[in-house]
């Protein structure tokens, strides 16, 4: 018996913090949207290299390779968390949920027309903040991109369809950031695997 009330305890306990985080989390996006999402980007790109890096064996000899975790965070603090924020917003503005076909249109505005240049951007500044030089960053592109951007229409397509039309706006940068956890990983992942 007592263990059993041990358990829903700590089930409580468990439950009041993640309550805590949700509430913090929901006066945070209110009153600081863009830093809020820039930070939660930063992070889960940040991890997601960090992983990657356990995963995808270095051959350093050292643990972890700083630089392209530092690399990951900066791209998502100070470029995917703003930038996806204002996307949204724009997104929004350009294709209202009442125009017809507007779920297929938003899909084809964010998977066809925005992911293929932000991934392009993605490589060359990540490349250039791990210390590469511009010839090495083009050369990274050309040997990654096509491969990663396929990727990125089958694995994201489905998921974007969701939350681009279910999901509150000010939640989407969130929801995209827990699905960019997993696909930094594979991101990071390819880049090492050519390095």
């Amino acid at each position: 018996m007592e263990g059993s009330s041990d358990k829903s305890r700590d089930e409580k306990k468990i439950e009041s913090i993640l309550s805590q985080l949700v509430t913090r989390y929901n006066h945070c996006i209110m009153e600081h949207p863009i830093l809020t999402k820039s930070v939660t980007s930063g992070l889960t790109a940040g991890l997601g290299n960090l992983v990657s890096q356990k995963i995808v064996k270095r051959g350093t000899g050292r643990l972890v390779e700083y630089r392209p975790v530092i690399a990951f965070a900066a791209f998502g603090f100070c470029a995917t968390g703003p930038l996806i924020h204002y996307f949204y917003e724009a997104l929004d503005k350009l294709v209202p949920r009442q125009v017809s076909y507007a779920k297929a249109k938003r899909l084809f505005v964010d998977r066809g027309i925005f992911s293929p240049v932000f991934l392009l951007v993605f490589f060359y500044v990540v490349a250039i903040l791990e210390g590469k030089s511009h010839r090495e960053a083009i050369m990274k592109i050309r040997e990654t991109y096509w491969t990663a951007l396929k990727m990125s229409w089958r694995v994201w397509i489905v998921f974007q369809y969701v939350n681009l039309n279910y999901v509150p706006r000010q939640y989407r940068v969130l929801c995209g950031n827990l699905m960019a956890f997993v696909w930094n990983i594979y991101l990071a992942s390819k880049r090492a695997q050519k390095s």
